[in-house]
C-alpha cells in the first residue's frame, strides 16, 4: 500500500471507537482523495454484534462507494 492511501481522518477514526465502545451503529459519508488526486467518496456502517447477554462479540464494518452517486448529484 502506499503511503497515505488510505490513511483516514482522526476524527472519523474517533467517532468509529467511540460507537463500538458504547455499543452504537453509526453511518456516515467520507470523501477521501486517492494518491493520485482523485475524489472518491463512500457511505460507511459500522455496526457492534452482541450475544443475548449484550456482550460485543464483533462488529460489522461495511464501506460503499458511493463516488458515482454523488457526481451524479451535481
Amino acid at each position: 500500500m502506499k503511503q497515505n492511501q488510505h490513511k483516514l481522518p482522526n476524527e472519523f477514526v474517533k467517532k468509529v471507537k467511540d460507537a463500538l465502545i458504547n455499543k452504537e451503529s453509526l453511518e456516515g459519508e467520507l470523501q477521501e482523495r486517492t494518491v493520485d488526486g482523485k475524489e472518491r467518496w463512500y457511505q460507511n456502517s459500522v455496526m457492534p454484534i452482541l450475544d443475548d447477554d449484550g456482550k460485543e462479540i464483533g462488529e460489522v464494518i461495511v464501506r460503499y462507494d458511493i463516488t458515482q452517486k454523488k457526481f451524479l448529484k451535481n
